[in-house]
């Protein structure tokens, strides 16, 4: 891992220290809304489309690392085969991100319900082993921070 993936690992375990996985979870609700708005509120240019579906596309990622942690096998694949289909618009994707969103939600719930440890770690690919508290922060911060361009 390279510099950047340790200071991002650093960054995002850090923001999620202090928080139990329903906090989280709240975090993710309330982020999720602002994200939702800008890809409604958004053109449907290509390129904001194609930000979309990679936002989209990292969250679902995500959501099957955390699996793991309630016994799904780790595949250590990429996020691509996880975006939606180039052919949907703009409102088709801000509708597929707030469903992922609400399954993101789910599933940080399930694993607390699951008595999952919020620091057990999963695999990420560029940033090592991330806890599930940091997968969580992961997901938010990522949607929040490339949803800058959906302007």
């Amino acid at each position: 891992m390279g510099m950047i993936g340790s200071v991002m690992r650093w960054f995002t375990e850090r923001m999620g220290r202090n928080y139990t996985l329903v906090q989280l979870a709240e975090k993710l609700e309330k982020s999720g809304q602002t994200v939702h708005g800008r890809m409604e509120s958004t053109s449907n240019s290509e390129s904001h489309r194609k930000a979309a579906r990679h936002i989209i596309g990292i969250e679902r990622w995500s959501q099957s690392r955390l699996r793991v942690a309630l016994g799904d096998p780790l595949t250590l694949d990429e996020y691509d085969g996880y975006c939606p289909d180039a052919q949907l618009d703009m409102a088709a994707l801000a509708r597929a991100f707030a469903e992922t969103r609400q399954e993101s939600i789910q599933l940080a719930q399930q694993l607390e319900a699951a008595g999952v440890s919020p620091i057990q770690t999963v695999r990420h690919n560029e940033l090592g082993d991330l806890t599930i508290r940091g997968w969580l922060v992961y997901i938010g911060n990522h949607a929040w921070r490339e949803s800058f361009v959906l302007r």
